[in-house]
């Protein structure tokens, strides 16, 4: 998972014991051909992904000023907007053909594949890496890292300490789905993801992410734009008092467009920081959840309209 921060008595010593490391990195763009289900090569230009990106510091200490633990290393690297750019399989890959069905072998690592449709993930400690998944992905095993996939939609419904980053959501319903419903879910990080053009099945609606029931997760760096609105939108993000309900949230650093309305909120301990609203909603951009124990209240700092940079305050929040 993430990396404790230094200290600042260690980073004294680092500094008194190391003189400077100087790292050149160069890179340059390149084509990728991603094939299709049933059909020919399609091929994309993009710059290639990275863990950094360009121009941010390795230490992200813009991006996670404020944040507790964990949340300010799933901030790094913030100040670049994720897009189909840097999210979704690197550039130049090549993939190899795999079924649809259930993956059921813990510690298993899955590259470079292209699955021809939904997959199951049961055991733990499964990473999906660089990969094509049509038809969606749903986990419910614990410690599943899915990193720099492209996909329609990732349902979690069960299991402790997931990790979905730089990936690129299109297609489908909701981008992300959470529930306790089957087994409880915890200790779930989504970041520097790219979230967009739903298409939802008939009769279906659609959020960025819904969550109904977790304990501990961090929205953090994604780019979540539905827009245009539609009338099979809800929300943005939707955090639904279920099953338990939300507690300990964060979501900070997201661009956060559309929906009919951009935020939901009913969570127990939950902070919204430092995101950047689009004006694509159709009624408003936060509404509250039913007011219970306190579950509709929230700390909310730094949240600006993407527009003007002007500060947006979320449901009467004044902080």
């Amino acid at each position: 998972m993430a990396r404790a921060e230094l200290t600042n008595r260690r980073r004294y010593v680092l500094i008194g014991s190391v003189a400077m490391l100087a790292v050149l990195v160069a890179g340059g763009g390149l084509l990728v051909a991603l094939r299709s289900r049933g059909g020919p090569a399609r091929t994309a230009g993009a710059p290639a992904p990275a863990t950094v990106p360009a121009g941010v510091s390795p230490d992200g200490a813009a991006a996670t000023r404020g944040l507790p633990g964990d949340d300010q290393a799933a901030a790094r690297g913030c100040d670049r907007k994720p897009d189909a750019s840097n999210t979704g399989p690197a550039p130049g890959s090549r993939f190899q053909p795999m079924p649809a069905g259930k993956l059921a072998t813990p510690g298993q690592v899955l590259e470079n594949k292209e699955f021809s449709g939904l997959i199951d993930i049961y055991a733990d400690n499964v990473t999906i890496r660089n990969s094509i998944v049509h038809d969606g992905i749903r986990v419910r095993g614990s410690h599943v890292l899915i990193d720099h996939v492209a996909t329609s939609g990732i349902a979690i419904s069960g299991g402790t300490g997931h990790v979905i980053q730089y990936s690129n959501l299109s297609g489908g319903d909701d981008g992300f789905h959470i529930s306790s419903t089957l087994e409880p879910v915890s200790g779930v990080i989504i970041r520097h993801n790219y979230v967009h053009d739903r298409r939802p099945p008939k009769g279906a609606h659609t959020d960025g992410i819904q969550v109904r029931g977790v304990r501990k997760l961090s929205v953090v760096c994604n780019n979540i734009d539905l827009s245009p609105y539609d009338k099979t939108q809800t929300a943005v993000v939707f955090l639904e008092w279920a099953n338990g309900g939300n507690r300990d949230v964060v979501v900070d650093h997201n661009w956060l467009n559309a929906g009919g309305t951009t935020l939901v909120v009913a969570a127990k301990n939950l902070r919204v920081t430092d995101n950047r609203f689009g004006r694509g909603f159709r009624w408003n951009v936060c509404r509250l959840g039913n007011d219970d124990a306190g579950r509709s209240t929230f700390f909310s700092a730094g949240n600006v309209w993407a527009d003007n940079g002007r500060p947006v305050v979320l449901c009467g929040q004044t902080r």
